[in-house]
């Protein structure tokens, strides 16, 4: 409170007050989620195509010269020769199944149910109290 007649401090010589430490970790809290906003933009514009070194990784494409590519496609064999102008030639040599042949899958049968009779309970005569003393009948 300014008392009556107080002199007020000119604004050209006055000093901030020293921050103190939360408003030091809540300001570098704020630069850092900032900054991550910032960074996740250029994330998204990575090159997915690229491996770490920075060249394109091998998508079966071959651009300019004479090349020949040869790979597996299940049974068959496939021979892909390509030429210089765009033109490529493809030739597929098939096998018959590897493993030989495959029957049909097995199918579960239930069996029938089976009843199975209980066994008799034979209670003798008499009373029988707690099950400790019984009196014949």
């Amino acid at each position: 409170m300014i008392r009556a007649g107080a002199k007020l401090p000119d604004k050209k010589n006055a000093v901030a007050p020293a921050p103190n430490r939360d408003n030091i970790m809540t300001l570098t809290a704020k630069t850092l989620c900032l900054a991550a906003l910032l960074a996740l933009p250029l994330a998204v514009h990575a090159d997915p195509w690229k491996d770490e070194s920075g060249h394109a990784k091998w998508r079966g494409h071959h651009h300019g010269g004479d090349y020949k590519e040869e790979y597996w496609d299940g049974n068959c064999k496939v021979e892909r020769k390509f030429k210089g102008n765009g033109d490529y030639k493809e030739e597929r040599k098939c096998k018959g199944p590897r493993y030989g042949y495959y029957g049909p899958a097995p199918v579960y049968v239930q069996p029938a149910p089976v009843y199975v009779e209980p066994a008799p309970v034979h209670v003798p005569p008499g009373v029988t109290v707690h099950g400790t003393v019984t009196f014949p009948r």
